[in-house]
């Protein structure tokens, strides 16, 4: 007796999540075109993505992002306070963290031996991970 596998069939079109990743997103810009403000736009990022391929719609931008605290940085607090609240506008999901650092403050000696900035112990790629699993 042979065996019989149903397939299922993509639905049509196909619904798109995009979950994207604030601060790696950042960085990899960064590397890639010297940018040194997050000033890009994670929805028309994820729709540029999803019509790379047809029949593909858009149901939802999922943001994640850690956020400086103000006593570490009340330039960069306020700066994600107002892009959170422009992306939540525009309908984007946006989950945020407050950063914890492993270090007292980015001109440490550290930093100056190693030409990077002491990154936090601790961000937001932990939900970021369960809510993708979820999903």
């Amino acid at each position: 007796m042979g065996l019989l596998f149903l397939m299922a069939q993509r639905p049509s079109p196909c619904r798109v999540h995009a979950f994207v990743d604030g601060q790696n997103l950042f960085y990899a810009v960064k590397r890639a075109f010297g940018y040194t403000t997050p000033n890009y736009d994670p929805l028309r990022l994820a729709k540029a993505v999803a019509a790379r391929l047809p029949d593909r719609q858009l149901v939802q931008v999922h943001f994640y992002t850690g956020v400086p605290p103000q006593d570490r940085s009340y330039r960069l607090s306020e700066f994600w306070s107002a892009k959170v609240r422009a992306m939540k506008d525009t309908g984007i999901r946006v989950t945020t963290r407050t950063l914890r650092y492993s270090t007292p403050g980015p001109w440490s000696s550290s930093r100056l031996t190693t030409g990077s900035i002491p990154g936090p112990i601790w961000g937001i790629r932990p939900p970021l991970a369960t809510r993708a699993a979820r999903c």
